[in-house]
Protein backbone atom coordinates (compact mmCIF):
# COMPACT_ATOMS: atom_id res chain seq x y z
CA UNK A 1 0.00 0.00 0.00
CA UNK A 2 2.69 2.24 0.70
CA UNK A 3 4.24 1.62 -2.51
CA UNK A 4 1.40 2.28 -4.63
CA UNK A 5 0.79 5.82 -2.48
CA UNK A 6 4.57 6.50 -3.08
CA UNK A 7 4.07 5.71 -6.65
CA UNK A 8 1.15 8.03 -6.98
CA UNK A 9 2.17 10.24 -5.32
CA UNK A 10 5.12 10.88 -8.03
CA UNK A 11 2.47 10.77 -10.95
CA UNK A 12 0.79 13.59 -9.06
CA UNK A 13 3.79 15.57 -8.97
CA UNK A 14 4.99 14.70 -12.39
CA UNK A 15 1.51 15.45 -14.02
CA UNK A 16 1.78 19.20 -11.93
CA UNK A 17 5.51 19.88 -13.19
CA UNK A 18 4.08 18.75 -16.95
CA UNK A 19 1.03 21.37 -16.32
CA UNK A 20 3.06 23.84 -14.75
CA UNK A 21 1.16 23.93 -11.85
CA UNK A 22 3.68 25.68 -9.65
CA UNK A 23 3.48 28.75 -12.07
CA UNK A 24 -0.33 28.65 -13.11
CA UNK A 25 -2.55 31.61 -12.15
CA UNK A 26 -3.66 32.10 -9.12
CA UNK A 27 -6.82 33.68 -7.70
CA UNK A 28 -7.66 34.34 -4.03
CA UNK A 29 -11.00 35.63 -3.28
CA UNK A 30 -13.91 36.74 -0.65
CA UNK A 31 -17.22 37.77 -0.42
CA UNK A 32 -21.01 37.07 1.31
CA UNK A 33 -23.26 34.19 0.03
CA UNK A 34 -26.39 32.68 1.50
CA UNK A 35 -23.86 30.68 3.51
CA UNK A 36 -21.99 33.50 5.06
CA UNK A 37 -18.64 35.16 4.88
CA UNK A 38 -16.35 33.40 3.03
CA UNK A 39 -13.02 33.44 1.52
CA UNK A 40 -10.68 31.18 -0.38
CA UNK A 41 -8.12 30.52 -3.12
CA UNK A 42 -8.62 28.67 -6.75
CA UNK A 43 -5.56 27.39 -8.99
CA UNK A 44 -5.52 26.96 -12.51
CA UNK A 45 -4.97 23.19 -13.36
CA UNK A 46 -4.42 23.96 -16.86
CA UNK A 47 -6.64 26.35 -19.65
CA UNK A 48 -9.88 24.94 -18.56
CA UNK A 49 -9.57 24.07 -15.33
CA UNK A 50 -9.79 25.59 -11.77
CA UNK A 51 -8.97 24.05 -8.35
CA UNK A 52 -10.74 25.76 -5.80
CA UNK A 53 -10.82 25.64 -1.87
CA UNK A 54 -13.06 28.01 0.16
CA UNK A 55 -14.43 28.49 3.81
CA UNK A 56 -17.61 29.49 4.45
CA UNK A 57 -18.96 31.08 7.94
CA UNK A 58 -22.22 31.93 9.19
CA UNK A 59 -23.92 32.41 12.60
CA UNK A 60 -27.24 34.15 13.56
CA UNK A 61 -29.27 34.51 16.45
CA UNK A 62 -33.00 36.01 17.15
CA UNK A 63 -35.68 35.63 19.52
CA UNK A 64 -39.36 36.17 18.97
CA UNK A 65 -42.03 36.85 21.30
CA UNK A 66 -45.88 35.69 20.97
CA UNK A 67 -47.86 33.42 22.04
CA UNK A 68 -44.59 31.58 22.16
CA UNK A 69 -40.89 32.76 22.97
CA UNK A 70 -38.77 31.96 21.08
CA UNK A 71 -35.47 31.15 20.45
CA UNK A 72 -33.62 30.30 17.25
CA UNK A 73 -29.96 29.85 16.39
CA UNK A 74 -28.28 29.79 13.07
CA UNK A 75 -24.68 27.87 12.21
CA UNK A 76 -23.27 27.42 9.34
CA UNK A 77 -19.72 26.47 9.11
CA UNK A 78 -18.38 24.61 5.81
CA UNK A 79 -14.92 23.86 4.13
CA UNK A 80 -15.50 23.19 0.48
CA UNK A 81 -13.31 21.66 -2.18
CA UNK A 82 -14.33 22.53 -6.06
CA UNK A 83 -13.71 22.19 -9.35
CA UNK A 84 -14.14 25.25 -11.98
CA UNK A 85 -14.34 23.93 -15.90
CA UNK A 86 -14.51 27.02 -18.09
CA UNK A 87 -16.20 25.76 -21.48
CA UNK A 88 -14.75 28.94 -22.92
CA UNK A 89 -10.90 29.71 -22.62
CA UNK A 90 -11.38 33.53 -23.03
CA UNK A 91 -14.10 33.64 -20.80
CA UNK A 92 -15.06 33.73 -16.49
CA UNK A 93 -18.34 31.92 -17.32
CA UNK A 94 -17.51 28.65 -15.23
CA UNK A 95 -19.41 25.18 -14.27
CA UNK A 96 -18.34 24.02 -10.77
CA UNK A 97 -18.82 21.30 -8.86
CA UNK A 98 -17.72 20.03 -5.31
CA UNK A 99 -18.44 18.89 -1.69
CA UNK A 100 -18.48 20.69 1.53
CA UNK A 101 -17.67 19.35 4.81
CA UNK A 102 -18.84 21.50 7.89
CA UNK A 103 -21.87 22.40 10.26
CA UNK A 104 -25.06 23.29 9.23
CA UNK A 105 -28.34 23.20 11.91
CA UNK A 106 -30.44 25.81 13.40
CA UNK A 107 -31.49 25.21 17.28
CA UNK A 108 -34.36 26.13 18.34
CA UNK A 109 -35.87 26.52 21.78
CA UNK A 110 -39.90 27.92 22.53
CA UNK A 111 -41.85 28.18 25.75
CA UNK A 112 -45.04 29.45 25.75
CA UNK A 113 -45.82 32.80 27.20
CA UNK A 114 -49.31 32.36 28.93
CA UNK A 115 -50.21 28.86 31.05
CA UNK A 116 -50.91 26.52 27.95
CA UNK A 117 -49.30 24.83 25.37
CA UNK A 118 -50.98 24.06 21.64
CA UNK A 119 -49.18 21.28 20.21
CA UNK A 120 -49.96 18.80 17.67
CA UNK A 121 -53.48 18.27 18.30
CA UNK A 122 -53.43 18.90 22.26
CA UNK A 123 -53.58 21.46 24.12
CA UNK A 124 -51.57 21.36 27.69
CA UNK A 125 -51.01 23.41 31.14
CA UNK A 126 -47.33 24.54 31.18
CA UNK A 127 -45.11 24.80 33.92
CA UNK A 128 -42.16 27.37 34.51
CA UNK A 129 -39.45 24.94 33.50
CA UNK A 130 -41.52 23.57 30.47
CA UNK A 131 -40.35 24.14 27.09
CA UNK A 132 -40.03 22.52 23.89
CA UNK A 133 -36.50 22.52 21.84
CA UNK A 134 -35.47 21.46 17.95
CA UNK A 135 -33.02 21.34 15.98
CA UNK A 136 -32.68 21.51 11.80
CA UNK A 137 -29.77 19.28 10.75
CA UNK A 138 -28.94 20.05 7.24
CA UNK A 139 -26.09 17.81 6.96
CA UNK A 140 -22.42 17.80 7.93
CA UNK A 141 -20.88 17.16 4.44
CA UNK A 142 -23.16 17.51 0.98
CA UNK A 143 -22.27 17.71 -2.96
CA UNK A 144 -22.56 21.14 -4.42
CA UNK A 145 -23.31 22.06 -7.60
CA UNK A 146 -23.46 25.51 -9.66
CA UNK A 147 -22.10 28.18 -11.85
CA UNK A 148 -20.49 31.46 -11.74
CA UNK A 149 -18.30 34.06 -13.10
CA UNK A 150 -14.86 34.46 -12.03
CA UNK A 151 -11.71 35.92 -13.70
CA UNK A 152 -10.23 33.70 -16.55
CA UNK A 153 -7.82 33.43 -19.32
CA UNK A 154 -3.96 33.60 -19.31
CA UNK A 155 -3.58 37.26 -19.40
CA UNK A 156 -6.53 38.64 -17.08
CA UNK A 157 -5.39 39.66 -13.48
CA UNK A 158 -5.65 42.04 -11.15
CA UNK A 159 -9.10 42.82 -9.14
CA UNK A 160 -12.67 41.76 -10.38
CA UNK A 161 -15.92 41.21 -9.63
CA UNK A 162 -16.85 36.83 -9.14
CA UNK A 163 -20.43 35.66 -8.97
CA UNK A 164 -21.87 31.76 -8.05
CA UNK A 165 -24.99 30.61 -8.47
CA UNK A 166 -25.58 26.55 -6.95
CA UNK A 167 -27.38 24.27 -4.83
CA UNK A 168 -25.89 22.07 -1.26
CA UNK A 169 -27.15 18.65 -1.73
CA UNK A 170 -27.70 18.31 2.03
CA UNK A 171 -30.83 17.11 4.15
CA UNK A 172 -33.08 18.64 6.43
CA UNK A 173 -33.76 16.82 9.49
CA UNK A 174 -35.90 17.98 12.21
CA UNK A 175 -35.91 16.63 15.44
CA UNK A 176 -38.37 18.15 18.82
CA UNK A 177 -38.08 17.37 22.99
CA UNK A 178 -39.88 18.08 25.51
CA UNK A 179 -38.10 19.65 28.41
CA UNK A 180 -40.18 19.40 31.95
CA UNK A 181 -43.49 18.50 31.96
CA UNK A 182 -42.99 16.42 35.09
CA UNK A 183 -46.59 17.92 36.83
CA UNK A 184 -48.00 15.87 33.56
CA UNK A 185 -49.52 12.62 34.36
CA UNK A 186 -48.54 9.68 32.55
CA UNK A 187 -51.34 9.70 30.01
CA UNK A 188 -51.29 13.51 29.48
CA UNK A 189 -47.00 13.00 28.73
CA UNK A 190 -47.78 10.01 26.45
CA UNK A 191 -50.44 12.19 24.78
CA UNK A 192 -47.82 15.24 24.25
CA UNK A 193 -45.26 12.79 23.32
CA UNK A 194 -47.67 11.87 20.24
CA UNK A 195 -48.70 15.14 19.79
CA UNK A 196 -44.65 16.71 19.35
CA UNK A 197 -44.47 13.62 16.93
CA UNK A 198 -47.13 14.95 14.94
CA UNK A 199 -45.82 18.46 14.79
CA UNK A 200 -41.95 17.23 14.05
CA UNK A 201 -43.68 15.32 10.89
CA UNK A 202 -45.16 18.48 9.57
CA UNK A 203 -42.40 20.79 10.50
CA UNK A 204 -40.18 18.38 8.46
CA UNK A 205 -42.37 17.87 5.40
CA UNK A 206 -42.80 21.94 6.05
CA UNK A 207 -39.08 22.23 5.47
CA UNK A 208 -37.60 20.02 3.41
CA UNK A 209 -36.97 22.27 0.61
CA UNK A 210 -33.82 22.94 2.57
CA UNK A 211 -32.78 19.91 1.15
CA UNK A 212 -31.95 21.41 -1.72
CA UNK A 213 -30.24 24.87 -0.18
CA UNK A 214 -29.40 27.49 -3.06
CA UNK A 215 -26.31 29.16 -2.76
CA UNK A 216 -26.39 32.88 -4.11
CA UNK A 217 -22.68 34.42 -3.93
CA UNK A 218 -20.96 37.75 -4.79
CA UNK A 219 -17.18 39.02 -3.90
CA UNK A 220 -14.03 39.98 -4.97
CA UNK A 221 -11.16 38.43 -6.37
CA UNK A 222 -7.56 39.24 -6.69
CA UNK A 223 -5.83 37.12 -9.90
CA UNK A 224 -1.89 36.52 -10.62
Amino acid sequence: MVAVLALSGLGVAAMAQDSGWGTSPTRVYGGLSTQGVGFGVAKALNSSVDLRAGLSVLNYSTTGRGDINADANLKMQNVGFYADWFPVESSGFRLTAGYQFGDNKVDLTGKPSGGTLNVGNGTYTVGAGDSISGQLNMGNSAPYLGLGWSQHGANQTGLSFNFDLGVRFGKADVSLTRNGFGTLPAPLLTQLDADIQTEQTKLANDLKVLKTYPVIGVGLSYRW
